[in-house]
């Protein structure tokens, strides 16, 4: 019998071996492997790329600003705008240090340059605390005097401010200590008067530009000690006071003038009084003395 031929075995063309299966998988690993080392470099790259241009703006900022920048200068004294301060008794004395007579200057020069330094005198502007402050002391040291009692705003606006324009027009180099505000505060607390303080300070403000060589100065309202007997009705101590200290930081401010922290020397000095609101003689000295001392000598103080 003839032997039965062995058929060939079929190759498996379509289905996976195992060995081809490993393989895939290699395959297959090794391309995410690329792809992840692409996508870090890439990021890198990128990083540089952004670091580069952000250094690269500051740094072209930077020029265009200091080509831009306009060159500062310093003022000179005549272009310098008046500093509004409150001043001190430390300041006066590095003031007089600084503005005394060179040694170096013959006795002419020096006479000339000390005249520099001085008013033509003092204007004292306000209602009875000041009025009683001209008629005691003021009036005999040549200074003017521009004060009625129980008067506010309006007073201060119609009256005084054209008498003291009159006295300026014709020579502006005084000094002005205005001391206003506490009959504004008794009648705004009746509610006699619109709010006024704005008023003060914009009037004030206008004179200070108006007239750069004179010295302006505002002497905050004093305490007082019991009823503010208004004509209009009785006013409770803490009520007005309340006002007089709103008044004076608004005025300490706001307003252009040099402020005298007259209120604050008073309540520390222990004020005494003819009544709940006037002082009386020794107070009104140290007041006048506190104001001669914080501003410029007068042609009229002992030399």
């Amino acid at each position: 019998m003839e032997k039965q031929r062995k058929k060939p075995e079929k190759k498996n063309k379509g289905g996976f071996t195992t060995a081809r299966l490993i393989r895939l998988l290699i395959l297959i690993m090794m391309n995410l492997i690329m792809v992840f080392l692409f996508l870090i470099a890439r990021t890198i790259y990128l990083g540089q790329q952004e670091a580069g241009k952000a250094a690269s703006t500051v740094t072209d900022s930077s020029v265009a600003d200091a080509e831009t920048r306009p060159t500062e200068t310093t003022p000179t004294e005549t272009e310098r705008e008046p500093e509004k301060q409150t001043i001190s008794v430390a300041e006066i004395e590095t003031e007089e240090l600084i503005t005394s007579v060179p040694i170096e200057l013959d006795p002419e020069e020096a006479k000339a340059a000390e005249a520099k330094n001085l008013s033509s005198g003092r204007i004292l502007i306000g209602d009875s605390r000041f009025a009683y402050l001209g008629m005691q002391i003021a009036l005999e040291t040549g200074d003017i005097l521009i004060a009625k009692g129980g008067e506010s705003f309006t007073w201060f606006r119609n009256t005084a401010v054209p008498q003291l324009k009159n006295i300026l027009d014709m020579n502006p180099n005084y000094d002005v200590i205005i001391n206003m505000g506490i009959n504004d505060c008794a009648n705004n607390i009746k509610g006699w008067t619109d709010y006024f303080t704005p008023d003060y300070v914009d009037l004030i403000n206008e004179l200070y530009i108006r007239y750069p060589t004179t010295g302006f100065y505002y002497a905050s309202i004093g305490p007082i000690r019991g009823i503010y007997p208004s004509k209009y009705g009785n006013i409770s101590k803490d009520d007005l006071q309340l006002y007089i200290d709103i008044f004076n930081y608004t005025m300490r401010t706001q307003c252009m003038a040099t402020y005298l922290e007259l209120g604050e020397y008073l309540y520390d000095s222990s004020p005494t009084y003819i009544d709940n609101v006037h002082y009386d003689g020794p107070t009104d000295q140290r007041i006048y003395d506190y104001i001669r001392d914080h501003v410029r000598k007068s042609v009229y103080d002992p030399q």
